[in-house]
């Protein structure tokens, strides 16, 4: 029985450690910010090439987005697992989450600019799967913004951050509106 116990103990030490998240840093954040700047950026580009009310560029932009969000979810679990940064290295985090708030901005605005295409498609819940798109990336921007606070060492930067994030949930919310 003692023979049993120590192995059990033994092989849950073991699992453990493979269980144990990666422990990430500055660099592979700012890797990962760059990331999402260009999929935002080809989601733009696709919603660009939306120019008549098809299913095939509308499943483009759905797709773009999908990847979007995919990415947010994973790059809020690499911020989870990373130290809390320097100053230096948060200030670079930030001046790179502005470009892609602007790119983010872009998509939106030109997503806005095809309400009336979206709507025109002729497949029933386009709307409602738009919607949904929105709402979801929408939700996991905040919550990748809310785990890139949490590593962050100074109050004001988290306050830019903080600020970022109500623009972005703001301009995200402004956009799901239309879809509905």
């Amino acid at each position: 029985m003692v023979q049993f116990a120590v192995s059990f103990v033994v092989v849950a030490t073991v699992l453990g450690g493979f269980c144990t998240p990666l422990k990430r840093t500055a660099s592979e954040i700012k890797n990962d910010i760059t990331i999402l700047t260009s999929r935002a950026s080809q989601m733009a580009t696709s919603i660009e090439a939306f120019v008549t009310p098809d299913m095939r560029p509308a499943l483009a932009v759905h797709t773009a987005n999908v990847q979007v969000d995919n990415y947010l979810k994973q790059a809020k679990d690499h911020a989870l697992a990373t130290s809390r940064l320097t100053s230096a290295d948060a200030q670079d985090i930030i001046d790179l989450l502005k470009g892609n708030v602007d790119v983010d901005t872009r998509a939106l605005a030109l997503l806005r600019s095809k309400v009336n295409l979206v709507k025109a498609i002729p497949v029933n819940n386009t709307v409602a799967l738009v919607h949904s798109d929105i709402i979801a990336t929408g939700k996991a921007s905040s919550e990748y913004a809310d785990a890139l606070k949490a590593i962050v060492p100074d109050k004001n930067q988290a306050n830019v951050l903080a600020a970022l994030e109500a623009n972005s949930t703001a301009d995200f919310a402004r956009t799901a509106a239309l879809f509905v």
